[in-house]
């Protein structure tokens, strides 16, 4: 799978799970919010419809839970976010 030789050659050291096919990969939502370094994924990710998001079971160490994943549709909503979150960021340190 090609996105996981992305992820492997670019020394991120941390785990993203993919699930899903080859043709609609799915990232898991915690993952890609570590990777952007998004302090909240969650709130982040609350306007996205369906089509960027999908919500599915998976097994834990606390047992089976719901966890967000992410199609790649989300790509261009998180430029955005990242692009704003670092503006906020800006002003902060200019108050």
């Amino acid at each position: 799978m090609d996105i996981v030789k992305a992820f492997n050659s670019n020394d991120l050291h941390t785990e993203i799970i993919i699930k899903g096919t080859v043709n609609d990969p799915l990232f898991r939502a915690s993952d890609i919010g570590v990777v952007l370094e998004l302090s909240n994924i969650r709130m982040s990710i609350t306007d996205f419809d369906e089509s960027e998001k999908v919500v599915s079971t998976a097994d834990t160490l606390g047992g089976t839970q719901e966890v967000t994943f992410l199609t790649e549709k989300f790509k261009m909503h998180v430029k955005y976010i990242k692009y704003f979150e670092n503006v906020t960021k800006i002003f902060k340190i200019l108050k």
